[in-house]
């Protein structure tokens, strides 16, 4: 299993504690929950849950439906939450390039081509660095959609950095 920091910590731990590990919302009622309570109380709620993890594994999975959501789960990120998210934003990264460029924004932090593409894993989590990002610079080299060509060069540059 490829691990990247907090997201593979909570999996751990559901395990060792001999439960099965919340299962997250379905994407569109988590964006409508975010739309009807707010952000930040919705981070907050799936974080006492436990459910913030699992949100965190379906958005590294790629699923074009989970990064979306991740511009608006930023708005309600503290510190933890912030890193847990730009690390499973550069897990997607070579799995749905398009995507995770599509969420980039360099006025953010937490979604900052620098943050994301910067390769931001916990020291110790992810095995192959190199492979990763050869992989995640193939990937992001081949989207040719015009609309995310200033994402994709902001996100190679931290890519090659």
């Amino acid at each position: 299993m490829r691990t990247f920091g907090p997201v593979a910590v909570g999996i751990v731990a559901w395990a060792v504690a001999g439960a099965a590990p919340p299962v997250a919302p379905d994407p569109l009622q988590l964006a409508r929950d975010i739309g009807n309570e707010g952000p930040a109380a919705v981070v907050e709620r799936l974080w006492r849950t436990g459910t913030y993890q699992e949100v965190l594994q379906q958005m590294a999975s790629g699923s074009k439906q989970w990064v979306a959501l991740a511009p608006q789960l930023a708005q309600g990120a503290d510190a933890a939450a912030a890193e847990g998210l730009g690390i499973a934003l550069a897990e997607a990264l070579p799995r749905n390039p398009a995507s995770v460029l599509a969420v980039l924004d360099p006025a953010r932090p937490a979604l900052s081509p620098a943050r994301i593409c910067g390769v931001p894993f916990i020291e110790g989590t992810t095995v192959d660095i190199p492979a990763y990002v050869r992989d995640s610079t193939a990937a992001v080299s081949a989207v040719t959609d015009d609309r995310l060509q200033a994402a994709k060069v902001a996100c190679l540059a931290a890519l090659r950095s």
